[in-house]
């Protein structure tokens, strides 16, 4: 396979506009409707559990409780853990469309330290002549030492997808929002500017009958005036010591609403990364939430299209670059499959009562057994003593069928469809039922149901 080699340096310009946005705008973490967004994906992700199942020889899958990978990234290093780890490379991942790991190893070749680098400090390179896609990456640490080669296999390269002007690396979910991430930026500083230079209404200060004042004296009232009634000075009374007529000059506030922009801008970012609006205490957001939607719905919507999206693009890497490092000799032949347990994420936890009313009906349809009732619904260790050994397997009377009994007595090959009749009850030694076996109990809480098959 020939590889493209370095990829051609591409004009950073925006279509339609000689302006460069993406310099002016950025690494965008001083704009608030980049961070927003950010943060509260940094905040959610760490909810949920990276976790590793298995399948055994049965075929039966569970969770490994301990795993070398997973003990490593709880504890990546001596100063932080692995929730600022988290952090760190969601902010590159959704910024810069890359996030690096670089692997520190031990004598034995075994990674025992991850270090998260800035997506500025690092970059991947390939040769010239495209024999390779990744030769080496370029690890820039600032410290005087220059720069570093680092083997691709000392690096965990977390890629938002491809970028197709760099097939080396991601794209990042920002690229195509720079105009409005800039809006944004523009309306700030423009309301910043107003309250800064204009701590009261700009207003004309003229003598009246005609005088006319010196340079000097233009501004030294001019810098009192400022000194005055600016600033924490704002709403004082003005005396002038000679007759003065003193004007308005500014602008309606009403008139200069920017709100419009500001939250076009906040819409498509927050569209771009996956996320609600208003899930993130943005006003154009809140607005949703009048006409239908709810915030839980929201939350879950986030869940489902921004974080948990992102967490499994960061599992699959893993599972590819720093798993193997941990799977050596019989190891490689373990099935396993790296995720994300969301059993603990309260944006994805059922309604009780909707939960509840749910696994009764399944219950009342024999569905499930009276102790999965219990297990699922209370709590999974709270399901009566009295549910045990055989017990665990009742279910409604009503998911119990059998044959009529007058065909059953005469008919040897008509047999119970329910296993317990005729394994407990003796169908093949007494050619049917002498009584029917149980009544359909009212609730799930009387235990008068049948035992399943």
């Amino acid at each position: 396979m020939r590889h493209p080699g370095q990829p051609i340096l591409w004009d950073r310009t925006l279509k339609r506009t000689r302006f460069d946005y993406r310099r002016e705008v950025g690494d965008g973490l001083d704009s608030s409707v980049v961070t927003a967004p950010i943060f509260w994906i940094q905040r959610a992700l760490p909810e949920a559990t990276l976790a590793l199942e298995f399948t055994n020889e049965d075929g039966a899958k569970e969770d490994l409780e301990h795993h070398e990978m997973l003990d490593l990234i709880q504890n990546p290093n001596g100063y932080y853990g692995d929730i600022a780890l988290w952090m760190a490379t969601i902010l590159s991942f959704l910024v810069d469309g890359n996030a690096y790991w670089i692997k520190v190893r031990n004598g034995y070749g075994k990674p025992t330290e991850l270090w998260w680098v800035p997506w500025w400090m690092i970059e991947p390179k390939a040769p010239i002549d495209g024999s390779d896609f990744i030769e080496y990456y370029e690890y820039t640490p600032g410290t005087g030492l220059g720069r570093m080669p680092l083997d691709p296999a000392d690096v965990v390269h977390f890629r938002h997808g491809i970028n197709p002007r760099n097939l080396m690396k991601g794209l990042s979910p920002l690229d195509g929002v720079i105009r409005e991430i800039f809006t944004d930026l523009e309306a700030s500083n423009f309301v910043a500017s107003l309250l800064r230079n204009m701590g009261v209404p700009g207003v004309v200060i003229s003598p009246k009958g005609g005088a006319m004042p010196a340079a000097e004296d233009v501004e030294a009232t001019k810098t009192w005036f400022k000194q005055a009634f600016g600033g924490d000075n704002r709403g004082g009374p003005l005396v002038m010591g000679a007759p003065t007529e003193v004007s308005s000059y500014g602008f309606d506030p009403k008139a200069m609403d920017l709100s419009e922009g500001r939250d076009v801008a906040e819409e498509r970012v927050c569209a771009v990364i996956g996320v609600p609006a208003a899930v993130v205490g943005f006003g154009a957001g809140l607005q949703q939430t009048k006409v239908g939607a709810t915030m839980k719905e929201l939350r879950e919507l986030a869940w489902q299209n921004g974080v948990l999206p992102y967490g499994n693009m960061l599992a699959d890497e893993l599972k590819r670059s720093l798993l193997p490092d941990f799977q050596r000799g019989a190891a490689r032949k373990q099935k396993l499959r790296l995720y994300w347990n969301t059993e603990n994420v309260v944006a994805l936890q059922e309604d009780e009562n909707k939960r509840t009313e749910r696994k009764l009906k399944e219950f009342d349809s024999g569905a499930i057994t009276l102790f999965d009732y219990y297990q699922r619904t209370v709590d999974r260790f709270s399901a009566p003593e009295a549910l045990v050994g055989d017990s665990r397997s009742l279910r409604r009377a009503t998911a119990c069928k059998w044959p009529i009994r007058a065909k059953a007595e005469t008919d040897t090959s008509v047999r119970p469809s329910c296993e317990y009749c005729n394994k407990v009850r003796g169908f093949g030694e007494n050619r049917g039922f002498q009584t029917p076996h149980f009544t359909v109990p009212s609730s799930p809480a009387l235990a008068l149901a049948v035992p399943s098959a």
